[in-house]
């Protein structure tokens, strides 16, 4: 005896006019997503915050310390330079959201044009020259400008 085969099953027109339609409607949707997507001009708003009480506490801090022992002779203007800079630049990471630390000052001026004075004082931070006579006036200036950068 032999077994009787099923003939094969076929689907009726309506479920294959769905197919193609939910083919049609996925693909139209993730084309309209891409275009969308890369028309548009979604820019990041910086803007830059206000340290808290403690933080701006822990600057000034930071900064007395930097001014005292330049003042000793503890550190000499080299390092104040140096420990001035890596200041302005954490503060002002910590007050904009930015990576400030490995900017340049162009840069800066650029990404930022609300904030003149980061760009001011990024300019002192790269400028390494240390004349023997005026070395207590650019470490002054310098911990005047870290001081409005932290405060203001």
């Amino acid at each position: 005896m032999q077994p009787d085969l099923r003939g094969p099953l076929v689907y009726s027109n309506w479920v294959w006019l769905l197919g193609a339609i939910l083919v049609v409607v996925a693909v139209t949707w993730m084309l309209t997503l891409v275009i969308v997507y890369r028309s548009s001009k979604v820019e990041k708003t910086v803007s830059v915050k206000t340290l808290g009480q403690l933080q701006r506490g822990r600057y000034n801090r930071h900064i007395a310390e930097i001014q005292e022992g330049f003042a000793t002779g503890s550190i000499t203007a080299r390092d104040a330079h140096f420990a001035l800079a890596s200041l302005i630049r954490a503060a002002a990471t910590e007050k904009t959201g930015l990576n400030i630390e490995s900017q340049t000052s162009m840069e800066v001026a650029q990404n930022l044009p609300m904030w003149p004075l980061l760009a001011e004082a990024l300019r002192w931070c790269e400028d390494e020259t240390f004349p023997p006579r005026g070395a207590t006036e650019k470490v002054q200036r310098g911990v005047e400008i870290a001081g409005e950068v932290v405060n203001g």
